[in-house]
């Protein structure tokens, strides 16, 4: 006579660890959710620190939010026409921010300096200059000045050590357009 099988017991077996595999992927999920949350709160305060530093110490800027984590720093540099050197007078508004920063930096842990980008954005108008040699050249004249202007922004940045202190900077150009 053959045996007959009884089924319930394997489906209950399997049920019960979908269950146990249900259970552990919820606390799985609910520990990424809470540490994700501490991170953005951290980074939040990172923000606010930098923000609240920056406004206290400097006159000829603002900050804005500029993005859903970032903070932009928006410091007027007036460059001469067709030059890439940052004017002495306006040389004390990178001074000013600069130390604003590294003062801000120094304060912090190491893995929340790591966790920010300096980006510097050089501009220059739409005019095109005349004395370059063909169509090519005078599309890329003023992204190749913005990038310049960036870079000279970014190199005084870097001369008051904030490159030390492990955080990182680029630098990137753009054309502004006239209305």
């Amino acid at each position: 006579m053959a045996r007959k099988l009884d089924p319930w017991p394997a489906i209950s077996d399997l049920f019960s660890g979908l269950l146990v595999v249900c259970f552990v992927a919820l606390i799985i999920f609910t520990m990424l959710a809470s540490r994700e949350e501490k991170v953005r709160k951290r980074a939040d305060h990172i923000r606010n620190e930098i923000k609240l530093k920056l406004e206290k110490t400097l006159v000829r800027s603002k900050t804005r939010k500029c993005g859903a984590e970032d903070v932009c720093l928006d410091i007027d540099v007036r460059f001469e026409t067709d030059k890439d050197e940052v004017p002495l007078e306006f040389g004390q508004s990178l001074v000013g921010a600069c130390a604003a920063l590294r003062e801000t930096f120094e304060a912090m842990l190491e893995e929340d300096r790591r966790a920010v980008i300096i980006q510097v954005e050089g501009h220059t108008d739409q005019d095109q200059p005349e004395h370059t040699l063909d169509l090519r050249q005078r599309y890329k004249y003023n992204w190749d000045l913005s990038s310049k202007r960036a870079s000279s922004v970014l190199f005084e940045l870097d001369q008051c050590g904030l490159s030390a202190l492990q955080v990182e900077m680029r630098a990137i150009g753009a054309n502004r357009e006239v209305g």
